[in-house]
């Protein structure tokens, strides 16, 4: 999993740019098993980190491989998590799996300073032509509910919650690894094409 998606972590701490985490509380919503928070500390230390999943193997993985690092992980029912402003937070295709957008862009709004920013990262929309096969995999995988929304539904969203919204193409940059018979991308234009075309950065500032 770690090996998969490490280098889309990697390129999202790439266009922090020169930002100085050194003061900054910063949450992973959708953490999984604390492998962004992980690489983020390691390559630009932060104050403090906090991931949010609602696995809760995820979390107990998470919270065993974290030794000095200041990282606490929660559910996303933890009010503990939510009491905290947080200077950054990040999410790394979550958003296709959440029920209510609106719900998500108010709360991460409200857990921001002011002039704290959200950087939320999407491939799986509805514009991605490789959506629909996609789904298919994913359902047949995980019992997560799946959820339609495209590029412009997101933004609506962030800007009903009162964000400053801006967004990029992902846009990695040097080689894309390939995988013989992949089923997320039969072809070799497919994986290329998603990386650089289909993959979305919103960056949305309170």
């Amino acid at each position: 999993m770690e090996a998969d998606h490490a280098h889309l972590w990697r390129r999202m701490i790439e266009l922090l740019g020169e930002a100085d985490l050194s003061r900054s509380s910063v949450m992973d919503f959708g953490c999984n098993q604390g492998g962004f928070l992980h690489m983020l500390y390691g390559l630009k230390p932060f104050r403090l980190g906090v991931g949010i999943d609602k696995a809760e193997a995820s979390l107990d993985a998470a919270q065993r491989r974290t030794r000095a690092e200041p990282i606490r992980f929660y559910p996303p029912s933890s009010s503990e998590a939510w009491k905290i402003q947080y200077d950054y937070v990040f999410s790394q295709e979550v958003l296709y799996l959440l029920p209510d957008l609106y719900e998500h862009a108010r709360k991460i709004h409200a857990a921001l300073k002011d002039g704290g920013i959200y950087f939320a990262a999407i491939g799986c929309h509805t514009e991605n032509p490789l959506w629909n096969n996609w789904k298919k995999i994913i359902g047949a995988n995980c019992r997560a509910v799946i959820f339609d929304y495209s590029p412009d539904d997101c933004a609506k969203a962030f800007f009903s919650a009162g964000f400053k919204v801006s967004a990029k193409k992902f846009m990695i940059d040097g080689f894309i690894s390939l995988k013989p018979d992949d089923p997320y991308f039969p072809r070799t234009l497919d994986a290329l094409n998603y990386n650089t075309e289909y993959k979305i950065l919103f960056r949305c500032v309170k």
